[in-house]
């Protein structure tokens, strides 16, 4: 493995070691992180330095700076890599929910009502014209996903002649960065609001990625009459691995805790937070996928992780069980590295009440809906799939 070295400040350097389950904060010497590193990489775009050994298990970060410089750091990249502009058929909407509504998030969720916000201003994109009225796909990002980046999915469908929708969840992309707290019921009710406003009580197909499958088993569950079929990628019902017996497991994933830690990553920042998703989880570092990290502000990038650990996920995998509609499980080879894999998705498969089924794509990783491998895009696979099956279940 090439490596390009990088002269390090003589001074002494804050050195951040994960390894496992645990962290330390050293202060180390130039000499002593080149003995202890294998392979050391300067990033001059972000003044950081960081390392991780072959197979991904650890991960070193040297930084060199305060508060502001962190601040203005992630202000360059966001300069470097503006959002796309705004299609003419986006739009604005205020979500409000009713206080009944947000009772029982709040019990669901085991927050107080006070941490949860009932309203903020929605961005949506709703294409009606020149599909089938009858093929109505919903597209729900998930953790720190835009709008802007499922657009290929979008554009796959709308060959296929479906009619569209794909939204920004609060407090993210082009929606209204709302206070309270996040939860996948809370961000659940949110979309079905959205979902009744574009559609008029139709039914609809569900495709989610991530956090958004989470989603879409939570309306699957509690908005049965809006559901004609749901479609995930990247997510089951235990939010990872499953134990021999099929239940979930309940054992400490670092992965999911690391990219979990607001500290870190605030002192990562987005460009470094994508490097090390490329070491942990097989994300492939291509434009497209970095582009997911560069274009995140740090605050969204902070506030959605904690719902991770909010899901209930004893709950919902005997919930899904009350799901009747044909499910469509999808993942890519490398979603295995945080527990989405074989033995979990046959898990799901078993358990919905509907016809359900399960493909993992070769190659490719979590990121799948916007990543390129192989000379083949994520979003073709996910778009030709999701057709099939719709044509199995509703020809």
């Amino acid at each position: 493995m090439l490596c390009r070295l990088c002269r390090l400040m003589p001074c002494l350097s804050e050195l951040i070691i994960l390894r496992e389950n645990r962290y330390t904060l050293q202060y180390v010497t130039q000499d002593k992180l080149f003995g202890n590193s294998p392979c050391i990489y300067c990033d001059d775009a972000t003044h950081s330095f960081y390392s991780f050994d072959m197979d991904g298990r650890w991960f070193v970060a040297v930084m060199v700076m305060g508060p502001s410089w962190l601040q203005a750091r992630d202000e360059a990249l966001l300069l470097a890599y503006p959002k796309p502009p705004v299609p003419n058929h986006g739009s604005i909407i205020t979500i409000q929910h009713s206080n009944v509504t947000m009772e029982k998030i709040a019990v669901a969720s085991d927050l107080p009502i006070a941490a949860l916000a009932s309203s903020f201003d929605m961005y949506y994109e709703a294409q009606l014209e020149d599909c089938d009225p009858d093929k109505n796909v919903v597209v729900v990002g998930g953790t720190n996903g835009a709008s802007w980046l499922m657009n290929p999915a979008v554009e796959e469908f709308r060959k296929k002649g479906y009619c569209t929708l794909n939204f920004d969840h609060r407090a993210h992309g082009r929606s209204s960065v709302s206070p309270g707290e996040l939860t996948a019921e809370l961000l659940g009710e949110d979309a079905a609001v959205i979902i009744r406003r574009v559609f008029g009580g139709k039914q609809v197909h569900l495709v989610g990625w991530s956090l958004g499958g989470a989603i879409l088993y939570y309306l699957g569950i509690e908005h049965p009459q809006l559901i004609r079929s749901i479609t995930m990628s990247g997510m089951t019902s235990c939010f990872g691995s499953i134990l021999a017996d099929g239940n979930c497991d309940h054992s400490f994933d670092f992965t999911k805790w690391f990219f979990s830690r607001d500290f870190m990553l605030r002192l990562l920042g987005t460009e470094l937070s994508g490097r090390a998703a490329s070491a942990a989880i097989n994300m492939h570092p291509t434009d497209a996928n970095m582009y997911f990290w560069r274009a995140l502000t740090p605050s969204t990038m902070v506030r959605t992780p904690p719902t991770w650990g909010r899901w209930r996920k004893d709950y919902y995998h005997e919930a899904i069980r009350q799901i009747k509609v044909p499910v469509l499980l999808l993942g890519g080879e490398h979603d295995a590295l945080i527990g989405y894999n074989e033995a979990s998705m046959r898990e799901d498969v078993e358990r919905v009440a509907g016809p359900a089924e399960f493909i993992i794509f070769p190659g490719f990783s979590h990121f799948i809906f916007f990543e390129e491998y192989g000379g083949e895009r994520g979003a073709d696979l996910i778009s030709s799939a999701v057709n099939d099956f719709h044509a199995k279940h509703f020809s």
